[in-house]
């Protein structure tokens, strides 16, 4: 046998060794990593991280996501709110020119909302959830929420104490009850002791830089069934699982009487079903607010969430299909 001959077999021994070795090592190292089953246990459900991430805790830190265009009455422009760790801001957007800037100054709202109300108030931590173009988009009108017992000038005593409370609407104090108190509660229960908070509001002249207290303002009774169109001559709501309309004459009459059998109603569509929808899932606590009863099975509730159009012409809905999703 030559040299070069067991050159060769040496190599050939060499490689067979090496992937024998290899091939050994993995379950060499699941033997060593496997335990005795007596140490083996079944990882609990961790509860309290998943409670860290709930919609309440998450929206806390993560505050807006999307941008919700508001149309004003002329023009093509818009506004819209964002709200950030470093608080609320409010833009103006003018997308023909391609052009963004704040709706207010924001430190000049601070100090004139500081010297009507003598509540102090900071530019980076505004009371200012949303606001409502007036006088034809000249100006916009906003509330806030004081104390009940600030001293206001200009506000009346008596208004001071009923401002905001909701009394005279059955909707108003619904919606504004704690769900967590609703639920099991009987008719006839003590009445709930009044807000500490009341609702102020003011009007700020765009032109002029210029906030102005609205003591006189009486904000107009809604609804929580009605999806308004922006002209105010649209109402669309639900009833049982499908949508219908009505006009604004029609609308005034319910605010007046919910079951006054003179109101003219349109069906609109014939295909919702329960899982798909046209009306918004109620809770159980919540439907005391809408009457359900043996004779009125299908009240007016809202409708699931509805976008118009600018012009109110048209308007869009989001239907979700759960029919085939199993109950958790």
């Amino acid at each position: 046998m030559t040299f070069r001959s067991l050159q060769r077999i040496s190599q050939q021994l060499f490689v067979f060794a090496l992937c024998f070795s290899l091939a050994l090592t993995p379950a060499v190292g699941l033997a060593q990593d496997k335990k005795p089953d007596s140490d083996n246990r079944v990882q609990k459900a961790n509860y309290d991280l998943a409670s860290r991430w709930t919609t309440q805790k998450v929206g806390k830190m993560v505050f807006d996501t999307a941008v919700t265009p508001h149309w004003f009455e002329t023009g093509d422009r818009f506004w819209y709110s964002y709200e950030t760790g470093q608080g609320r801001k409010f833009y103006l957007v003018d997308p023909l020119k391609k052009s963004k800037s704040p709706l207010f100054d924001n430190a000049k709202m601070a100090a004139q909302l500081t010297s009507i109300t003598r509540i102090p108030y900071d530019a980076q931590h505004l009371p200012i959830t949303t606001v409502r173009m007036v006088k034809k988009d000249a100006a916009f009108q906003f509330d806030i929420s004081v104390p009940r017992e600030a001293d206001i000038p200009g506000l009346k005593k008596e208004e001071q104490a009923v401002a905001g409370s909701g009394q005279g609407n059955p909707e108003a104090e619904a919606e504004d009850d704690d769900p967590q108190q609703q639920r099991g509660g009987a008719q006839g229960a003590a009445t709930p002791p009044p807000s500490p908070n009341r609702t102020v509001y003011f009007e700020w002249d765009l032109a002029a830089a210029k906030l102005t207290l609205l003591p006189d303002y009486a904000p107009p009774r809604k609804t929580r069934w009605a999806a308004v169109s922006p002209d105010e001559k649209t109402i669309v709501f639900a009833r049982g699982h499908n949508l219908f309309l009505m006009d604004a004459d029609n609308y005034a009459k319910a605010l007046k009487k919910d079951d006054d059998t003179t109101i003219a109603e349109t069906q609109i569509t014939n295909d919702g079903e329960e899982h798909y929808s046209y009306a918004r899932r109620l809770r159980e606590e919540e439907k005391a607010a809408y009457k359900f009863s043996d004779k009125n099975k299908t009240p007016r509730i809202p409708a699931i969430a509805v976008f118009w159009s600018k012009d109110s012409k048209k308007f869009s809905v989001l239907r979700n299909d759960q029919r085939k999703v199993s109950d958790l």
